[in-house]
This record gives structure tokens, C-alpha cells and sequence, in this order.
């Protein structure tokens, strides 16, 4: 319960979350041979979206703790 209510742990584990979002999305988006519309607009689409969430969300923390 105690590591629910730290900020330090809180403020890592979304830096990470997001870290590991981008990362593993252009991975998957680099190694796709689909041509580059099709995988801006149809395949990637909804991962480009939760990737930038993540990392909005945790600069949304970040201000709020500086």
C-alpha cells in the first residue's frame, strides 16, 4: 500500500510505462513492411494515439511535480 502512495515510485513506474509504450510501438512500426499510409492510418493508428497518452501523461506529472 505504501508504494501505491509514493510519488517517487508512482513518477518512475509512468516514466517506464511510457518509455515502454514508444519503444515497443516503433519497433513494431519499423519492422512492418506495410507501406507507410497504410500503417500511419490503419495499423498504427490507435498505438501512435495510446503511445502519446502515455507520454502526455506522464509530462502532465512531471509539471505538476516541478
Amino acid at each position: 500500500m505504501e508504494d501505491f502512495l509514493n510519488i517517487d515510485i508512482l513518477d518512475k513506474a509512468m516514466q517506464v510505462r511510457a518509455c515502454y509504450t514508444i519503444e515497443s510501438t516503433m519497433a513494431d512500426y519499423n519492422a512492418s513492411q506495410l507501406p507507410q499510409k497504410v500503417k500511419d492510418n490503419e495499423v498504427f493508428y490507435q498505438a501512435k494515439v495510446n503511445m502519446t497518452l502515455a507520454h502526455l501523461k506522464y509530462l502532465v506529472l512531471h509539471i505538476f511535480r516541478t
